[in-house]
């Protein structure tokens, strides 16, 4: 998150993204964050080492390793968070850090890094970037996304209502600082990488990269 704004404590619940992705009783908000997930995982080649940051609940490493038969690794700052993921994927290692700090003993063939860097100012964002670098092995694929301008102009001011209603008193980790990100920024940044696919999903609402190393 963005050091610098003044945040409320998050107390969003540590399994809400992983019982959001399965539960229907969602609707819409449901059918959203599993098409957000499932286009993620597409772009996950099966028996690859895989290390998510900002791995929250957990659900992408679950289903990397169910459906893709990955080993992997996962990274958020939440402590609650990562003993929930823990408990979702026990074959997995998820590490508590700062992804501004992370420094892992290993290389990954693919790094997630999924609706994290629009937290961010333009200069940590860069750090950012760097820090997924060094944790990637040569020859490996940068997954990102991040919300387009539709969805911070139009859906987010709606989203926020809604769960003001439906979910009162509970603050999630994404209802603070929001940046606009470009696919010209994350380029300019992984200077010598290859842009294996640019693509958006959940009708342009959010935007995708993978790059190779």
């Amino acid at each position: 998150m963005n050091k610098t704004s003044k945040m409320r404590p998050v107390n969003q619940p540590p399994g809400h993204y992983l019982k959001l992705y399965f539960s229907k009783k969602g609707g819409i908000h449901h059918l959203f964050h599993k098409r957000r997930i499932d286009s993620l995982l597409s772009y996950v080649e099966p028996g690859s080492s895989l290390l998510d940051v900002g791995c929250g609940s957990g659900v992408l490493l679950y289903l990397a390793h169910k459906r893709r038969g990955c080993e992997v690794s996962g990274a958020d700052i939440r402590p609650e968070c990562v003993k929930y993921a823990s408990g979702v994927c026990k074959d997995c290692k998820v590490y508590c850090t700062d992804v501004l700090k992370m420094k892992l003993d290993k290389q990954f063939d693919i790094v997630v890094c999924s609706d994290v860097i629009e937290h961010f100012t333009r200069d940590e964002r860069g750090k950012i970037l760097s820090v997924l670098d060094r944790h990637l092995k040569k020859g490996g694929r940068l997954i990102l996304s991040f919300p387009s301008l539709r969805y911070l102009r139009f859906v987010e001011p709606l989203l926020k209502v809604y769960r003001r209603i439906t979910s009162p008193g509970v603050v999630f980790d994404d209802e603070e600082f929001h940046a606009l990100v470009s696919f010209k920024e994350v380029q300019s940044r992984l200077r010598g990488y290859e842009t294996i696919k640019k693509a958006s999903c959940c009708l342009g609402l959010i935007n995708m990269v993978v790059l190779r190393k």
